[in-house]
């Protein structure tokens, strides 16, 4: 999650957390003219296509009229981000207006463009501020191209609709929106130029908690919950199993606890055993205390969901995936992505008493083939959802600096 605050001071805070993947939540202060935009067609722009990766929606946007470019779709975004090097490239002037601290306390500059205009297929529209940070080391967690993220001045202005079972997503304009399903309308907070809702967790043994959750499209975690809550709360000596995990992205890397509560309840529905992350920071978005957690991409993409932010409410619209259990990793292998095209799956981390562990796996090895197959022709997600598979076996080929080695590996649950 980075945090992007414009001060009085220009001072500017980023907080990156993937691996849970969890892109952005950002803050600015200032309130100005809405800039222009246009439908192509009508008031709406209809069937915009994008990919799913770990739960993170990437579409395809052309920034100043350029080729198209990948962002991020995030609520918790309150300023447009483009990539400091595709800005550069793109020709975009813009001003280094101070320092941004990541999750590991590494500053990176931090800038602002002025009046940039963005395309989506049926819609054009220009934002008046549009921050300027380095994505580049999302690239090697997500294995794709970070180009920008569309956040809180996007979704303030239309009405969002996104199919994560067809992979859609339709804009309408928030004047002539008129909503006529069936679907759960549950009540949106605007603070911080975030969206944040109530919900209820159930702990095995205890009374259920309510709390304040961030609505998060930017992260592949389903939830996350945050320090103080935790300490507060005494969480962990709820949870039958939790084991160490590494976030990354943005400016550093931090850790959390990974395991699972009983349930999340969210409007009518009730979310049985989703996995879950213990923030262990104590500085950063992740120790906010006005947040009891985060619901991310591995709950979102359970729905059809429709943000209206004019009306101050998320609608849910259960699809098929609704039931279906949560899974996470059970090799115990966090991998990253290398090499200029992205295809050269690294392990970044090693779980203790996992079956990466138990196999020899090292952190630092390169996985060349599975199961014969080159590594090199599956993307980072292909990797992770292959190994979340209870009891599946692999055969690992490793390069370890000039070894060649063949490991041998079988998954089981962790959490």
């Amino acid at each position: 999650m980075i945090k992007f605050c414009i001060s009085s001071s220009k001072r500017l805070f980023l907080l990156g957390i993937l691996l849970s993947l969890h892109l952005m939540s950002v803050c600015a202060n200032g309130q100005q003219t809405a800039p222009p935009t246009h439908f192509a067609s009508g008031t709406s722009a209809l069937r915009i296509p994008f990919e799913l990766s770990s739960n993170v929606i990437f579409l395809q946007v052309r920034v100043n009229n350029s080729q198209p470019l990948w962002f991020v779709l995030d609520t918790g975004a309150s300023l447009t981000i483009i990539d400091a090097e595709r800005a550069k490239l793109s020709g975009i002037k813009f001003s280094i207006v101070g320092k941004a601290e990541g999750a590991g306390g590494s500053p990176v500059d931090a800038g602002l463009a002025k009046d940039i205009s963005f395309s989506l297929p049926g819609l054009d529209f220009q934002a008046r501020q549009t921050g300027i940070i380095s994505l580049s080391d999302l690239n090697r967690y997500t294995g794709r191209t970070v180009d920008g993220v569309l956040g809180h001045n996007f979704f303030s202005r239309f009405v969002v609709e996104i199919d994560y079972a067809t992979r859609l997503i339709n804009l309408y304009d928030p004047k002539s929106f008129q909503y006529s399903g069936s679907g759960e309308s549950v009540p949106i907070e605007l603070k911080d130029s975030g969206a944040a809702v109530r919900a209820r967790l159930a702990l095995a043994g205890r009374a259920p908690i309510d709390g304040n959750f961030r609505i998060d499209t930017g992260g592949s975690h389903a939830l996350i919950l945050h320090t103080p809550f935790v300490k507060a709360q005494n969480i962990l000596q709820s949870v039958p199993k939790t084991i160490a995990a590494p976030a990354a992205g943005v400016g550093g890397e931090t850790a959390v606890r990974l395991g699972r509560i009983q349930s999340l309840q969210l409007g009518r529905f009730t979310l049985d055993k989703p996995v879950t992350s213990f923030a262990q920071s104590t500085k950063g978005a992740l120790a906010n205390k006005d947040l009891t957690g985060n619901i991310g991409g591995g709950i979102l993409r359970r729905f059809k969901v429709i943000f209206d932010y004019q009306n101050k409410r998320m609608i849910l619209e259960p699809n098929g995936k609704i039931a279906e259990p949560f899974e996470s990793d059970m090799s115990g292998a966090v991998l990253i992505a290398e090499g200029a095209k992205l295809d050269v799956p690294k392990v970044f981390y090693i779980t203790e008493n996992s079956p990466a562990s138990e196999a020899g796996l090292r952190v630092g090895d390169i996985i060349t083939a599975i199961d014969s197959k080159p590594s090199s022709t599956l993307s980072l997600d292909d990797i992770r959802e292959m190994f979340k598979q209870n009891g599946r076996e692999y055969s690992l080929s490793i390069k370890r600096g000039e070894q060649s080695l063949q490991i041998k590996i079988k998954l089981r649950g962790l959490i």
